[in-house]
């Protein structure tokens, strides 16, 4: 969905690539999105022109086998730490598949609901006892 705020007018669009590169400071990139018919509104709305400053609600593809947790029980980008029910330390691998500031998402053998460790541990050894601290 394709938004110009200005001007209250919502289109369908599809992205069609990038312009140039990511910006360094921002990161940001500036898309190319493809508006069928931009000079043709619907509704006797006002049309899009080139350039515009858009907002845009991006749909992407489902991911399957991804779960988030926070991003602070992610050690080394390859595992992450859970407390198991008897209270004990399971180090389970993980792949990420992306992060944001405060969340990784990771594939492995982790389930939603699953208790992830956020405290930095000095020592981290499969099996060690846990003591949970609200």
């Amino acid at each position: 969905m394709v938004r110009h705020g200005a001007l209250g007018v919502e289109r369908e669009g599809r992205i069609v690539g990038i312009a140039g590169q990511i910006d360094a400071q921002t990161r940001t990139a500036t898309l190319l999105v493809d508006v069928p018919n931009p000079m043709d509104p619907p509704d006797g709305q006002p049309p899009m022109l080139i350039g515009s400053f858009v907002d845009v609600s991006l749909m992407g593809k489902p991911t399957e086998d991804v779960v988030a947790v926070p991003i602070t029980s992610v050690r080394e980008g390859r595992e992450v730490l859970l407390l198991s029910s008897e209270n004990t330390l399971h180090i389970e691998p993980v792949t990420l598949a992306w992060t944001t500031d405060s969340q990784a998402m990771v594939r492995g053998d982790i389930q939603a609901g699953d208790r992830a460790i956020t405290s930095t541990l000095s020592f981290a050894l499969e099996g060690m006892s846990l003591q949970v601290q609200e």
